[in-house]
């Protein structure tokens, strides 16, 4: 359980956040695929198949084994109900399928690289039968679809392999995986990837954070508590650690005094002349790097593109934690 204690600036757009878990670290691992035959999957008694959903995650794809890339998705053994997203790296298409008697299908065109963190999700809105995928919060498939039927039957929820064909697998890694009831849309999901959400949300029905260690599986945090289940992997090896699990001292915030300029959405940093600067998102991510190379004792770091959301600042080897918030 992540806790942030939050000291707000009056004048500021970016809240400076200390964070405490457990040993004062933040834990925050990914799950690791190796794409041999290891995948993740819940059992078949949660009904998945609401009239509206999103499903998101964010992934690294380490190598392309075969043609597709399969990313989390719904599924049950007549493919009746089956929700999915796959990469083509062949021809550089994503597609996003939904399966009721037959399939439905909407793809775009784009070049996805490996060892890069992307953050994915896919809607289906019954109020106007389309389907929507967003890749870092900018939407990049908007299709309509006449006459959606719901299937209401049970259905699993899968990361790692291919629905129906589970030895076709993924060597790609998973974080915060979450699916909700309903369809997001843009803002709400540009506002929350960023960040944790709070597990008793509504509509959240699936949330699965990654945050294991020697587990057998991975916990399901929304009210529906339905684990998904590790299949053909190695507990000591499948959880990677992919934050910055610096001890956060006060006196870290003191030396190095971070303060805003809310006119142009840009921070202050108080560095030594050669002093890298990195920012990281919560789930680990790298979005900002910056040197103080100009002799003064602040680096100017321009936040205006970033998502809303907390963020970790690596200042040479101390870590402290901000929010941006516009």
């Amino acid at each position: 359980m992540k806790t942030y204690i939050l000291i707000l600036s009056l004048f500021s757009a970016v809240l400076i956040v200390e964070a405490q878990q457990d040993n004062n670290t933040i834990l925050c691992n990914t799950v690791q695929f190796d794409g041999l035959d290891d995948y993740l999957q819940t059992d078949t008694v949660v009904v998945y198949q609401t009239s509206s959903f999103t499903i998101e995650y964010w992934v690294k794809i380490d190598s392309f084994l075969s043609t597709f890339t399969f990313f989390p998705s719904t599924y049950i053994a007549a493919e009746k109900g089956t929700r999915v997203c796959w990469y083509n790296y062949s021809t550089n298409t994503i597609r996003i399928s939904f399966y009721n008697t037959a399939f439905s299908n909407a793809e775009a065109t784009i070049d996805l690289d490996t060892n890069v963190w992307y953050h994915m999700a896919y809607t289906l809105d019954e109020a106007d039968s389309t389907y929507r995928l967003f890749i870092n919060g900018e939407m990049i498939i908007e299709q309509y679809f006449n006459n959606i039927e719901i299937s209401s039957d049970p259905t699993m929820f899968l990361m790692g392999a291919r629905p129906m064909n589970l030895s076709t697998v993924i060597d790609a890694e998973l974080d915060e995986v979450r699916y909700w009831n309903y369809a997001r849309t843009q803002s709400d999901i540009q506002n929350n990837m960023n960040s944790s959400v709070d597990p008793s949300t509504t509509g959240l029905i699936g949330y699965w954070n990654m945050d294991e260690e020697n587990n057998d599986r991975a916990t399901d945090l929304s009210n529906s508590d339905k684990p998904a289940l590790l299949y053909n992997a190695d507990i000591s090896e499948v959880w990677t650690d992919h934050c910055i699990n610096t001890m956060i001292d006060k006196r870290d915030v003191q030396q190095s005094m971070i303060y805003p300029i809310p006119a142009d959405k840009s921070v202050y940093v108080n560095v030594s002349e050669g002093t890298t600067v990195q920012l990281f998102n919560i789930a680990g991510k790298q979005v900002l790097l910056e040197a103080n190379r100009n002799g003064s004792s602040n680096l100017i770091l321009n936040v205006s593109n970033l998502k809303n959301g907390i963020y970790l600042l690596r200042i040479g080897e101390s870590t402290q934690k901000l929010i941006v918030k516009h």
